[in-house]
């Protein structure tokens, strides 16, 4: 796979996940991996995540981000420091929704390890 396809098969996957997370409808919560891969995945209640799920999934202690509409997106809180792989398709919706509010820190920061989009009903304990 040439880099020109990957960012074309990169690109797609964002336009997903940006539909998600623009939707007003309750979605199912998703894993965004390093790979690119956007998996859909419940609580093993069926309700909301426990700590221990979340840490399952990211790869380690978790830190929250909340978007403006209330979605979150949960990742690796040491992952830079642990040098995790960059997350294209987490990064660049964080870019795209934080760039006029952090402007150039939004351009040069970035996600690593794989991450959960969700709604905040399947975090609530």
């Amino acid at each position: 796979m040439s880099l020109k396809q990957n960012d074309t098969y990169e690109e797609k996957q964002l336009e997903k996940v940006i539909d998600i997370y623009s939707e007003e409808k309750d979605l199912a919560p998703i894993v965004i991996t390093t790979g690119g891969r956007l998996i859909s995945v419940l609580p093993k209640n069926g309700i909301s995540f426990t700590t221990e799920e979340l840490q399952s999934i990211v790869g380690g202690y978790i830190e929250r981000v909340e978007f403006p509409n209330g979605t979150e997106l949960w990742v690796n809180e040491g992952g830079k420091i642990r040098g995790l792989t960059l997350n294209k398709i987490a990064t660049a919706l964080w870019r795209r929704i934080y760039q006029f509010d952090f402007g150039e820190d939004a351009a040069t920061d970035f996600i690593v390890g794989d991450c959960l989009i969700c709604k905040p009903k399947y975090t609530q304990e």
